[in-house]
């Protein structure tokens, strides 16, 4: 049956937000749905005003300024990351808390103090659970609420509500910092200055599991020409199968292609570059070794590009990500330096250095200056413009500024922006946004939307070695997601119900649900538990004529690949075979059944134990008489009914003699070698020593 809560809305805002959140395109969904900072598809431009009361990251050192270099809102926390060293809470008291700053939205409280990174944070992703989070940077080493000291070279996993790293999640020999992340459904893509990934080759670009760390090597292109920092910006499209990177190198893969670049990675063996390019036309834009940042429209039809630090390079432009030689949409001169930009389907929001920027091309409001310097590159030397002290709102499809001026006090400026579900986060060097003291990082907040879950019902049945799941649908819920265990399953689509068959053990189930930009995840009930796929498996043992013995045993749904192993070691692998022969000859015998199947391993005992007792072989007798020549002649009984003997001398191989000869004839003999004549009769094997 489907659901749906109609939520009572108490603001106009509100209102609006709401409306607009539920109108969100498919492509949206599927963009918030993997946790990228929620829906970015915003009714409109963020508030002037900058929330209040929170937390201020501080810019207070000696020498060069502090700076949130990344920033996001995963869940109900704000994470902040940079080189900053000090954080000043609401009643003054100043907290040691270097590189990582979480803070709750709903009390506007620091969180987390307790957990501690080595070197600065530059790119922060949503991790595989809720409330978790990926951060990569240039540290090493990562200190949870448990006060271990823990290695995790460049990346790590934490957990925003436990204050803990994930113990179990690694990504080893990352020499280099990761500078960007981007996540869709189950992959986190890495962009950084490191050239090996777990002892591999892999530079710049990487990809590693969400769920486990493990890396994909198959996610390995060559860059030529880079510079440090050479990944800037990077997303995944909405529907999983294209990855976008702004870029500052020359070439990758033997390629030519300067800014931007576009992989296809339908095909996590095999992801490609696809035939998209920049234009090759001498535009500012093409300075590749000046882009400060990239973004990526919510939709993945447009890339942002902000330049920077060179007057012939201080553009916006935002080029289509058509998988052809791109045009130009357009391009805006900023007059300083752009460092930051974050694109919402209607608007790109950039951030930088500049204090007055052109005018056009569709009307524009020239404002005044706002919370920053008076005066900066934009402001001498050219005529017109438009005030825009570091903070700016261009018009996606024209590049005209829009009526919006916040300004912040920065000296370099602002480097971090982020567009997210509620609004806009931005870092920078300073500690004023539209003359309210934030602190490095501000949040213009439209407000949390109302809260659209509702109450939906699942449930899971255990049939066999599977697991049936089903759950109410919910209106306006086109996708949801199966999780076990609070860890990511599947994505089955516009569907109610799943078959999941898991490893042996107690699981839980439950169905994460994305709308309105609310994710939830109901519990589906009773939590269950899976037999071993050996408790549906029997074998027998026979002991046949021949003193061969037969094993044969029923099938486990879904194996098709069996071990044989006799008294605890290792026989054969039979494949999808169901039945074993072998003569092992005299003795007493257990044999064992392995499988492997949904990453746990069955043995089944075949039974009863088998017992073999062969006649022991005839008595035989070897003489051996030295030639005095370096030879010896061996002599030995012959052995009724075998006409095959085999001279062995010091354990090795000599002659097979298969005519029923019993006399031999040994040269290169020396003083203290030892002869045996070996024969294998009714399958028992006969050694005599010569004397």
């Amino acid at each position: 049956m489907s659901k749906r809560v109609v939520p009572t809305v108490i603001a106009l805002a509100l209102v609006i937000f709401a409306i607009a959140l539920v109108a969100l395109s498919p492509a949206n969904e599927a963009s918030a749905a993997a946790g990228d900072g929620g829906w970015v598809d915003h009714p409109g431009l963020v508030p002037d005003t900058p929330e209040r009361d929170y937390p201020i990251i501080r810019d207070d050192a000696a020498g060069l300024p502090l700076q949130t270099r990344a920033i996001d809102l995963i869940g109900n926390y704000i994470i902040s990351g940079g080189d900053f060293t000090t954080i000043e809470l609401q009643d003054g008291t100043l907290v040691s808390q270097p590189y990582l700053a979480i803070v709750d939205s709903r009390t506007k409280d620091l969180v987390c103090t307790n957990l501690d990174v080595d070197d600065a944070v530059w790119s922060i992703a949503p991790g595989p659970r809720d409330n978790t989070a990926v951060i990569g940077g240039r540290f090493d080493k990562v200190t949870g609420a448990d006060g271990v000291e823990r290695t995790r070279n460049k990346i790590a996993l934490i957990d925003l509500e436990t204050c803990s790293v994930d113990k179990t999640w690694i990504v080893s020999g990352l020499n280099g910092k990761v500078t960007e992340l981007a996540v869709r459904n189950n992959r986190l893509f890495l962009g950084g200055d490191f050239t090996q990934v777990e002892g591999l080759a892999n530079e710049r670009l990487a990809e590693v599991s969400l769920d486990t760390g493990t890396h994909n090597p198959a996610m390995n292109f060559i860059f030529d020409g880079e510079l440090s920092r050479a990944i800037v910006g990077m997303e995944v499209s909405p529907a999983g199968d294209r990855l976008g990177i702004v870029h500052r190198a020359t070439s990758i893969a033997g390629q030519s292609m300067r800014g931007t670049a576009i992989f296809n990675i339908s095909n996590p063996a095999a992801p490609s570059l696809t035939n998209h390019r920049m234009s090759t036309a001498a535009n500012s834009y093409t300075y590749y070794y000046d882009i400060q940042d990239g973004s990526f429209s919510p939709d993945f039809t447009k890339i942002g590009i902000a330049n920077g630090t060179a007057t012939v390079s201080d553009y916006v432009s935002v080029i289509p990500t058509t998988e052809a030689a791109g045009q130009l949409t357009w391009q805006h001169f900023m007059r300083d330096s752009s460092f930051g930009i974050a694109l919402t389907n209607d608007i790109a929001y950039v951030t930088g250095h500049f204090c007055k920027i052109d005018e056009g091309p569709g009307a524009t409001a020239i404002m005044a200056p706002n919370s920053g310097p008076s005066t900066c590159t934009g402001s001498i030397g050219f005529a017109g413009g438009a005030w825009r002290t570091q903070l700016a709102a261009l018009d996606i499809n024209t590049g005209t500024p829009l009526t919006w001026n916040p300004g912040n006090d920065a000296f370099v400026g602002g480097r971090a922006i982020t567009v997210v579900n509620r609004g806009l986060l931005v870092g920078f060097d300073g500690d004023r946004v539209d003359n309210i003291r934030t602190g490095t990082t501000a949040f213009f907040d439209f407000g949390a939307p109302e809260d659209p879950r509702v109450n939906q019902t699942c449930s899971a049945v255990v049939d066999g070695l599977n697991v049936n799941v089903s759950w109410d649908a919910v209106d306006g819920v086109t996708s949801y997601v199966v999780r076990r265990n609070a860890r990511w399953l599947a994505s089955p689509g516009n569907v109610t119900s799943y078959t999941d068959t898991p490893p042996a053990g107690t699981h839980t189930y439950y169905i994460r649900t994305t709308l309105d930009g609310v994710q939830w995840d109901t519990t589906c009930s009773p939590t269950v538990t899976v037999d071993p796929p050996g408790d549906f498996q029997t074998c027998t043992a026979v002991l046949n004529a021949d003193d061969s013995i037969t094993i044969s045993y029923t099938a486990i749904p879904g194996e098709d690949s069996y071990n044989i192993r006799r008294n605890g070691s290792f026989v054969a692998n039979v494949g999808a075979s169901l039945s074993y022969t072998e003569s092992p000859g005299d003795g007493v015998f257990t044999y064992v059944v392995r499988s492997r199947i949904n990453g746990a391993t069955t043995n089944t005992t075949c039974s009863p134990t088998i017992t073999v007792d062969i006649p022991e072989p005839p008595a035989q007798t070897c003489a051996v008489t030295d030639n005095g020549d370096g030879t010896v002649t061996l002599t030995w009984d012959a052995i009724a009914g075998e006409d095959v003997y085999t001279v062995r001398r010091n354990n090795s191989w000599i002659e097979t003699l298969s005519n029923g000869e019993l006399t031999y004839v040994a040269a290169g003999h020396t003083a203290g070698d030892e002869y045996v004549i070996r024969s294998r009769m009714a399958g028992v094997t006969t050694n005599t020593t010569c004397e």
